[in-house]
């Protein structure tokens, strides 16, 4: 379903769901989440509108989010999935995401999919040394940014 909004074609939360292939659970979640970004995603004819070419947007789960390198994990789990992730939905800002990822690239854990990109967006970096990501389980994943975290600074955000 396409509606048009000032010339541009957009979805709905509905739509984007089926569209990226999210259980019933990430489109709500997906809902809540955007409705809390109404400067980015407004509401036409009472929907909640997203831009048709928008790539796949990052759902966290936000079960994990008590131990230090959270924040690695879920933005290895958006680059692993070519998902957006906005870091305000994680508890982060855009200079915290920033560092975090110029963390990963200094340890080789991430690289740019265009090495002459300048951009911070997470769908424009792909894992480098774990391409199987997100065929890992949920403890596989917490034990490998444990090791990680371990290495790197962290900025403290909890």
């Amino acid at each position: 379903m396409c509606l048009e909004y000032k010339e541009n074609c957009i979805m709905t939360v509905t739509r984007a769901g089926e569209i990226w292939n999210y259980s019933k659970s990430e489109t709500e979640r997906l809902n809540k989440m955007l409705s809390e970004m109404p400067e980015r995603f407004p509401r036409v004819a009472g929907h909640i509108t997203i831009p048709d070419d928008s790539p796949k947007i990052f759902v966290p789960d936000y079960r994990s989010r008590n131990n230090k390198g959270y924040a690695y994990r879920y933005i290895l789990n958006a680059i692993g999935t070519n998902c957006l992730l906005y870091p305000e939905t994680i508890g982060i800002n855009d200079a915290i995401l920033r560092a975090y990822l110029e963390e990963l690239l200094e340890h080789n854990e991430i690289r740019r999919v265009d090495p002459q990109s300048e951009s911070w967006n997470t769908t424009d970096f792909i894992v480098r040394r774990n391409r199987l990501w997100v065929r890992k389980t949920s403890e596989e994943q917490r034990k490998y940014v444990a090791k990680l975290v371990k290495d790197f600074h962290p900025i403290d955000i909890l």
